[in-house]
């Protein structure tokens, strides 16, 4: 094969395809280094020699770069290039991928090493550029129907993306200033549904780990270590989260529409804004009526916290803030009142990252209200 290293601080991968022929790139994030985590590394030998790629990208995010010295050892016949990229184990998984830019004719997938595969990948015949190609994926409950697919933001990853829809994707992770929540499969889920027609990709199976994702309890711890690596500090949670997640998609279709041209349709964005507030009604309604605790969660101003006095160090101010965010969130209504919730949320002392994302997301939300 014919290997290329791509150090850390490249910014831009394009893979060309000067002949226009259909083809599939496929990406390989490496994150685990164990000795288990090799089996997955011979098995992904085996499935690139099985399958008509155009090319291949290993993404090696291991501490000591030793995916990259595996593969560099390997001996296979393949002609196409492989892309070696080292990236630092602690970016998002979309920071690392959000390089690689395709040429026009190319569609791209993943598959990770902590899950299982079967069959072989190939491009149908008479593949259009309008279509996402979907394997039979199954998790250890059940396989899913193509429908039920197009709604799972995980599935959307595993299959076959067409470049218009990749590169817009990578192009709204850096109009937001680099880097994007995890929680992004969601928004890419999204406008692949509302934008591209979705076919079962033949012979090739995939088996979903999703052992991050059983269980209330599972889930939620989940969400708060990704909100706190995101940068949302005080707030950081399972709202927090979901508040991202919900941002994405609305901005994504914003942003899709805008620089591809497509329909933006207003009663679209208007059930993505309901959905922030959804999950939060019932249960803080119940909590304000909480004697206890009552008076000072019952203004819902972020800003509004009248015993700044007590020590930050505290707890008690941090619980205050975050029932007031619950609040805030609940009596969102429409792209109106999310703009003076992300106007609230950007005087908190959070990270510059996520700072220069909230700013984003207000200028997106703001062009659509001045039209």
């Amino acid at each position: 094969m014919n290997f290329q290293l791509i150090q850390r601080d490249v910014l831009k991968l394009v893979i060309d395809n000067k002949f226009a022929i259909p083809g599939v790139v496929l990406i390989f994030p490496i994150t685990r280094a164990s000795g288990l985590a090799n089996g997955s590394w011979h098995r992904f030998m085996e499935l690139i020699e099985q399958s008509s790629l155009h090319a291949i990208v290993i993404i090696d995010k291991t501490p000591l770069q030793t995916a990259t010295s595996f593969f560099r050892e390997q001996d296979l016949e393949k002609n196409c290039p492989v892309y070696l990229v080292q990236r630092d184990p602690l970016e998002g998984i979309f920071d690392s991928q959000k390089i690689i830019t395709l040429d026009s004719n190319l569609w791209i997938a993943q598959v990770h090493d902590d899950d299982d595969w079967s069959g072989a990948i190939a491009l149908p015949d008479l593949a259009t550029q309008d279509t996402v190609y979907v394997p039979l994926i199954s998790d250890k409950n059940h396989s899913y129907k193509l429908v039920d697919s197009t709604k799972i933001p995980a599935h959307t990853l595993f299959s076959l993306i067409p470049h218009r829809l990749w590169n817009s994707f990578t192009a709204y992770i850096a109009a937001q200033g680099g880097h994007i929540a995890p929680s992004a499969d969601s928004s890419l889920s999204l406008v692949s549904q509302k934008y591209f027609r979705h076919k079962r990709l033949e012979q090739f199976n995939y088996h979903y780990s999703a052992r991050h994702w059983e269980g209330r309890k599972t889930i939620s711890r989940e969400l708060t270590k990704l909100s706190n690596i995101d940068g949302w500090g005080v707030i950081a949670g399972v709202s927090a989260a979901v508040l991202t997640s919900h941002l994405d998609q609305i901005c994504f279709m914003i942003f899709m529409a805008e620089q591809d041209g497509l329909p933006l349709k207003y009663h679209q964005l208007d059930t993505l804004v309901e959905k922030v507030a959804s999950s939060k009604k019932s249960r803080f309604c119940k909590l304000i009526r909480v004697g206890s605790i009552q008076g000072l969660v019952k203004e819902k101003s972020l800003l509004a916290i009248p015993f700044l006095r007590i020590p930050w160090s505290s707890r008690l101010p941090q619980y205050i803030l975050k029932i007031r965010f619950e609040l805030a969130l609940a009596e969102v209504c429409d792209l109106e009142s999310l703009k003076q919730l992300l106007n609230q949320i950007r005087f908190l002392d959070l990270t510059d990252s996520l700072n220069t994302r909230l700013d984003f997301w207000s200028l997106t939300i703001t062009k659509v209200l001045d039209n």
